[in-house]
């Protein structure tokens, strides 16, 4: 309850002006908030900023959806070709509405079981292909193989972005994926910035696997099907790639299923490499044709865009 200090004493000759006065110049303190009335409606130029961590409920900010964002951090570290593992770099996101924080990074290693979701490794010997990584709701950062995501939140929609894999136990969040070589180790080293993950070679590597367009023919005749699965994952959006024509051509691109033609074209003076950036479906594929006749055409994809952010 609050207490009302008064300053002075009234004398037996005292005012009312006295009185009034000993009233204005009274100090309130303790107050506490049954002492506010509910309609006291007071301004927030007068309440000081709240600035201790958690005092903030983020269920308390209407304007604000995180569910399934990535707030920060959990790219994995830059890995060399042949690593025995790697490592997941410390951060938060919301696994559905959860708030979950990797305080520390975190490095798994392709040996070890209890390093993958369901505690056995698994083996790439039969052919190279993509090896997944996600986050439990409990902080658990885990190699999920083949598996790529497969629902777009944790109330298992499987339409719209897929953000998560689900084991049919469990949701993990997907943040990455490292493409594997036959003798279980990455077959490319890679280095993440945000949702940007970059070959550190690419033209140089001339038979490398993040070349996706291999001596092929094209025709102005019509779209032909190109297919990137052995240069980006499956969560991927976009590609930046270096191309290479044989004779000089103009190349249209544009992901699979889509009858719009999407990001830039190549035009090639049949001697020097040139950029192009290329959108591709959730099957990592798209499709391309050149200007006029047949042309011979290399491409090489030197970064990609993950759609999981």
């Amino acid at each position: 309850m609050a207490t009302i200090t008064h300053v002075g004493v009234l004398s037996d000759s005292s005012q009312k002006t006295d009185f009034y006065a000993i009233i204005d110049n009274a100090t309130l303190t303790s107050v506490v908030d049954a002492d506010i009335a509910a309609g006291a409606a007071i301004a927030d130029t007068k309440l000081a900023q709240i600035t201790t961590s958690g005092k903030v409920a983020v269920s308390a900010l209407p304007s604000i959806t995180p569910n399934d964002a990535i707030v920060k951090g959990l790219e994995i570290k830059e890995y060399d070709a042949d690593a025995t593992s790697i490592t997941v770099k410390a951060g938060t996101f919301f696994h559905g509405s959860t708030y979950v924080s990797v305080p520390s990074a975190t490095a798994i290693s392709f040996a070890t079981s209890a390093d993958w979701w369901d505690g056995h490794s698994d083996t790439y010997a039969a052919g190279a292909g993509w090896n997944y990584v996600g986050i439990s709701s409990a902080a658990s950062v885990r190699f999920l193989g083949e598996n790529p995501p497969n629902k777009a939140d944790t109330s298992g929609t499987s339409t719209g972005t897929l953000l998560y894999w689900y084991d049919t136990a469990a949701y993990w969040r997907v943040v990455g994926a490292v493409r594997m070589d036959t003798d279980d180790k990455p077959m490319i080293e890679t280095w993440q910035s945000k949702d940007m993950v970059y070959y550190p070679e690419s033209y140089y590597n001339y038979a490398g696997t993040n070349r996706f367009m291999n001596s092929l023919q094209a025709t102005a005749v019509a779209f032909s099907a190109c297919t990137l699965a052995s240069a980006v994952p499956r969560l991927s959006t976009e590609v930046e790639a270096i191309c290479y024509g044989g004779t000089p051509l103009t190349l249209s691109w544009r992901p699979s299923g889509s009858s719009a033609i999407s990001g830039s074209k190549f035009e090639s003076d049949g001697q020097t490499l040139g950029n192009i950036k290329l959108f591709v479906s959730s099957a990592q594929a798209g499709e391309y044709k050149v200007n006029a006749g047949d042309h011979t055409i290399w491409a090489w994809a030197y970064a990609y865009r993950l759609n999981i952010r």
